[in-house]
């Protein structure tokens, strides 16, 4: 599955990293056509956030909202993670269930909430630099940043989001997963939200966890999936499959609250060095301890403070003075 997601950089940086080559031949950027006031970059971006999508420029042509030209064929829209069918009726989408955030590509032509649009040929793009995902092993979860592989060093591009400035360096192979797309008009506005699709891991990455994102590797996957008019939804569900195409490295688990948005949240860790951390942290801890036990005002403690055997009541002995006399008045009377 995919639960979080990394994405820093600024809008404008979006749209010069995901350049594409046109069906007449010429190389240009897709433009922002709406919500771009609502995504902000972050390096823990988690459900409910507004991501940058990938879509055909024809989806939105027929709105009075947006000024796209024919030649536009991609354009970028932030949308709401977390999917909301167009038949929601609800006061509040933020109370949409949580199952929405990713879509199986075993079921998802079977479920009327993803159906629906992909027969529209609502399909997308969903961009990240990369996203998070925990390896469970007895009680602990490691977190893991996972992406594509970098011309250069991811580290090299990290700068501090808080404040929702993003870096502006475009030298990013940004991660491109498939989703599906949505519409829904509610409190007067129409909200676009999406869905990331997953797939069964590939066997590179089974290890870590047994499902992933439906990866699109190149510019041709990414035509085809968007191109919903000329590529018939039963041919582009089979570029929805696993691949052995990504990078990952452990990372703190400070970004396992989702409120944390730093660099910290991707840096690599050493996990050797982190376990060796923890154990020399119990160490202490259980000597520190014996040591407090050890000493006499420890025994004292524990001794005072152990619970003694309760002890009873001392009986006391009642009186029937009254019940006396009047028995031996009758035994006088008879």
């Amino acid at each position: 599955m995919c639960g979080r997601t990394a994405c820093t950089l600024n809008p404008d940086a979006i749209s010069r990293s995901c350049k594409y080559n046109t069906k007449d031949g010429r190389q240009v950027k897709p433009t922002w056509s709406k919500n771009q006031d609502k995504y902000y970059p972050s390096y823990n971006k988690a459900p409910q956030s507004y991501c940058p999508i990938i879509l055909n420029g024809k989806h939105l042509q027929d709105g009075e909202d947006f000024n796209l030209s024919v030649a536009d064929e991609r354009t970028l829209v932030a949308m709401r993670w977390g999917l909301i069918p167009s038949w929601f009726s609800g006061d509040d989408v933020d109370k949409v269930s949580y199952n929405m955030n990713n879509a199986r590509s075993d079921t998802m032509l079977e479920k009327r909430s993803y159906k629906t649009p992909l027969r529209k040929g609502q399909r997308c793009v969903v961009l990240a630099d990369g996203f998070y995902e925990w390896k469970t092993t007895g009680k602990d979860k490691q977190p893991y940043y996972i992406y594509f592989p970098q011309p250069e060093k991811q580290s090299s591009i990290i700068k501090d989001c808080e404040n929702g400035d993003g870096p502006s360096e475009e030298n990013v192979r940004l991660l491109t997963m498939a989703g599906i797309f949505e519409k829904t008009f509610h409190n007067n506005e129409d909200v676009y939200s999406f869905t990331v699709i997953t797939v069964e891991a590939d066997e590179s990455f089974a290890w870590l966890h047994h499902r992933m994102p439906a990866i699109l590797t190149g510019d041709n996957d990414i035509a085809s999936w968007l191109d919903y008019e000329h590529v018939s939804l039963e041919k582009a569900v089979q570029l929805i499959k696993p691949k052995n195409c990504l990078q990952w490295h452990p990372v703190s688990k400070y970004v396992n609250n989702s409120r944390n948005h730093g660099t910290q949240c991707c840096e690599e860790i050493d996990l050797d060095a982190e376990r060796k951390k923890a154990d020399g942290k119990h160490a202490s801890e259980a000597k520190s301890l014996m040591k407090w036990l050890s000493t006499p005002n420890a025994k004292t403690q524990h001794s005072t403070s152990s619970p003694s055997k309760p002890t009873r009541s001392p009986c006391v002995k009642r009186t029937c003075g009254g019940l006396d006399r009047w028995v031996k008045k009758v035994k006088k009377d008879n």
